[in-house]
């Protein structure tokens, strides 16, 4: 792979690269490629992806029903001693 030198870029656009690098912690040079890449060639990195399968179901549970679930949820965390030892 070829290395460029690049001189004189303006700092709002430093500062986008920058921020970028920080944010995905990449360096820099990778930053700077994954920029051009998505800029001249039309690659967009690949987030993954994100289901709502389940999204219809969210918030319909009565007091009753949400008491029950937690109180099955806080039983099913306790640990019994006897099984790890």
């Amino acid at each position: 792979m070829n290395a460029l030198t690049i001189r004189k870029i303006p700092s709002k656009v430093e500062k986008v690269i920058r921020d970028k690098a920080v944010k995905e912690h990449v360096s820099l040079s990778k930053a700077v490629v994954e920029m051009l890449e998505a800029s001249v060639l039309g690659k967009q990195k690949q987030h993954p992806l994100k289901y709502h399968d389940l999204d219809w179901i969210v918030g319909t549970n009565t007091e009753k029903q949400a008491s029950a679930f937690s109180k099955y949820v806080t039983e099913s965390r306790v640990i019994d001693q006897e099984l790890w030892k």
